[in-house]
């Protein structure tokens, strides 16, 4: 069934249709114009061959509305959708759905990593903060966005984080699963969570775990694993652990080794459990303060003080290309076909059991402790003739006395008599920020260091209600 008018040249008798900006696995986007507004826009047209669908049609304008209700700094901006009719070789009508963008210059965090060179760690953390903030913003509105990768960030001409593509995955699978009608698994190979390699639910800490994924490419110059195929891929994310980036970038300090691996948790239980959270440790390693996620290097230096990071280093660092024809596109497969491959995949894992699963009589499986009471922890680590030893280190989100983390971790096999370390809250360590709004910088800084906080970077800008060399405001508030 082929298409007379294949490419409409204005849509909604409004929006006119310009040159392709890019193409990916679902959808096209072109350069458009509103011209009852007259500004310049993107369209982002689905796939025609998926516009003969009803049921995914059913979905695109379902998801689409719910896209064109995120209203967020760091967002793309939706600001209409709609369809337009079509008329097929045979006469028939055919709906072609559409969702009309805001249009943002700059690149996408893809081109900045085409070498393969990392990005500066404090300007990646930035960079991060910024998709977090926008996925706290969509989680709260029931929105998952599913396919976070660089090529779905934007990096505007002023430094601006700008996430695209909310609803589009959405619009491929119901709520509860990844698994399309066709049984593929949306995403893109190596920023998977292991939950939506297995073809399982997904919620929002699916969308954290490919976060973890985008931060340890900015500060290493690779996803964290790399192998041949895409189900290879897939198989390490539900599998293996990922060394931390240090490994690969000796700039990554420990605090930000901390940070990525605890977003990269095999269990979503064990991960950051919110982008919030996630936000607010990223913030600690960028500002010198302790974070709360664990240390891969050594378990005493949880609880140290870390590094501070220098001024971010910004989009300035590397040229800003002109737009580019790919930068509203995929990078990479963003669909892990079903079929023989998954097959191979299940035969893979299966074999992985056999060989781990036939362990030693003296071999004893840790259980999870993580969130019992102190008490009950050990009473349940006895049960299974382990020893147990406390080392106490403040948390903000574990109350005091119960078990923040354990070494080695749940799942594990370890000798009978083996001893399992146990970090168990010492209670909450974080002050108020004092309001300095208004204040001179001395001042400022004096009333921080009462509230044993250190002054961070300092930045001025015009601001004709605060008089001169005074506060605007902190951050954090």
């Amino acid at each position: 069934m082929e298409l007379v008018n294949e490419s409409p040249r204005v849509l909604g008798n409004r929006y006119e249709v310009g040159d392709l900006l890019g193409r990916g696995g679902m959808a096209e986007v072109h350069l458009g114009r509103d011209t009852r507004l007259g500004r310049t826009v993107a369209i982002k047209l689905l796939r025609i061959d998926l516009a003969r669908d009803p049921t995914f049609q059913a979905r695109f304008r379902r998801e689409a509305q719910s896209a064109a209700g995120l209203n967020h700094p760091a967002i793309v901006a939706v600001y209409d959708t709609g369809e337009e009719q079509l008329v097929d070789g045979h006469g028939g009508i055919v709906a072609l759905p559409y969702i009309v963008m805001e249009y943002v210059e700059g690149k996408t965090l893809r081109d900045f990593l085409v070498d393969g060179n990392p990005l500066d760690v404090g300007y990646a953390l930035d960079v991060t903060a910024g998709v977090l903030s926008a996925l706290e913003y969509s989680h709260r509105s029931g929105i998952v966005h599913r396919d976070i990768k660089p090529a779905n960030v934007m990096i505007g001409p002023r430094g601006e984080v700008k996430v695209m593509d909310f609803g589009i995955a959405r619009a491929m699978a119901d709520a509860s699963t990844t698994m399309t009608q066709t049984q593929a698994v949306i995403g893109t190979a190596q920023y998977l969570s292991p939950e939506q390699a297995r073809g399982e639910t997904v919620d929002a800490r699916s969308d954290l775990y490919s976060a973890g994924c985008l931060l340890f490419e900015l500060i290493t110059g690779r996803p964290p694993f790399v192998a041949d195929s895409a189900v290879a891929v897939a198989y390490q994310h539900v599998r293996e652990n990922p060394n931390p980036p240090s490994t690969f970038n000796p700039m990554v300090p420990d605090s930000v080794d901390q940070v990525v691996m605890h977003s990269l948790a095999k269990d979503r239980e064990h991960r950051y459990q919110s982008a919030d959270e996630f936000r607010t440790d990223i913030e600690a390693a960028r500002n010198g303060r302790r974070v709360s996620a664990y240390s891969p290097r050594s378990a005493g230096a949880a609880g140290a003080e870390t590094e501070y990071l220098g001024a971010a280093a910004g989009p300035g660092t590397r040229a800003m290309a002109p737009v580019d024809a790919g930068r509203y596109g995929d990078s990479g497969p963003s669909v892990l076909p079903g079929g023989p491959d998954r097959n191979v995949f299940g035969l893979i894992a299966f074999g992985v059991w056999k060989l781990t699963g036939s362990g030693d009589a003296q071999l004893v499986t840790v259980r999870n402790v993580t969130g019992m009471e102190q008490a009950k922890a050990t009473e349940t680590l006895s049960g299974l003739g382990l020893q147990s030893t406390v080392t106490e280190e403040p948390s903000n989100t574990v109350p005091k006395g119960n078990v923040i983390r354990q070494d080695p971790a749940a799942n594990t096999q370890v000798d009978k008599g083996s001893t399992v370390t146990l970090y168990v809250s010492s209670g909450s360590d974080s002050v108020a920020v004092p309001d300095l709004s208004g204040k001179s910088q001395d001042d400022a800084q004096t009333a921080l260091e009462v509230a044993g906080l250190k002054l961070g970077q300092v930045t001025t800008r015009d601001d004709p209600k605060v008089k001169a060399v005074r506060v605007i405001d902190t951050n954090p508030k």
